[in-house]
């Protein structure tokens, strides 16, 4: 069983819950946002700061990446986090959108900004190839990209989210401390056969939630 170690009032766990795309990250997100009331009552914070649309942090994750140029919005925005965390009587915080993955950037953003807490990142892999097919079927009937290519003219494809372990090291390197917890989005492998019961245990929270 995994577990946090008890921080201090004002150190913090922070998780940031960075995706895969593709692996129901918006069912999980729903997810949290619906059940924030009862996790904070157990020592777990699902900040309302940095939300885009009540249930991801899709507006924090945006307004940091460098690629943006947003820098004092996105110092703003984590300021009112802190404040938010300042606040809070548990030691557990958690973040999450599919935007903190797609700044190769992100994970030096992020180490700069969390020196005073403790850190865990977690993320779900799909099989390669029913990823790539998922997203080709998607931008096939997407109105706004209109794809007509092959699997190989993906932006996708061509970005490199297929390798997986380049994406990974990625977010290893940067911070002083970072437990990197990864799972397989394979339905037979799910803890307790459901997603959301396998993400609880994945944070290690199987036995607090």
């Amino acid at each position: 069983m995994l577990s946090f170690r008890r921080s201090s009032a004002e150190r913090k766990t922070i998780v940031f819950h960075v995706g895969f795309h593709k692996t129901a990250t918006t069912s999980l997100q729903q997810f949290l946002a619906g059940n924030a009331p009862y996790m904070a009552k157990q020592g777990v914070l699902y900040p309302k700061a940095g939300r885009s649309d009540g249930t991801t942090h899709g507006l924090l994750a945006n307004l940091l990446k460098p690629e943006n140029n947003r820098a004092a919005e996105g110092k703003e925005c984590w300021a009112s986090l802190e404040a938010e965390l300042a606040k809070f009587s548990g030691d557990i915080a958690i973040l999450s959108s599919e935007c903190f993955l797609e700044s190769r950037k992100m994970p030096s953003v992020l180490a700069g900004l969390c020196e005073n807490h403790d850190v865990r990142v977690v993320l779900y892999l799909r099989r390669q190839d029913h990823w790539i097919q998922s997203v080709y079927n998607e931008v096939v009937g997407d109105s706004m990209r209109r794809h007509v290519g092959g699997v190989k003219d993906l932006r996708e494809y061509r970005q490199g989210w297929l390798e997986y372990d380049k994406i990974l090291k990625q977010w290893q390197t940067p911070f002083r401390s970072c437990e990197l917890v990864v799972r397989p989005f394979e339905r037979g492998q799910f803890v307790g056969g459901d997603i959301r019961a396998d993400f609880v245990d994945a944070l290690g929270l199987t036995k607090r939630l």
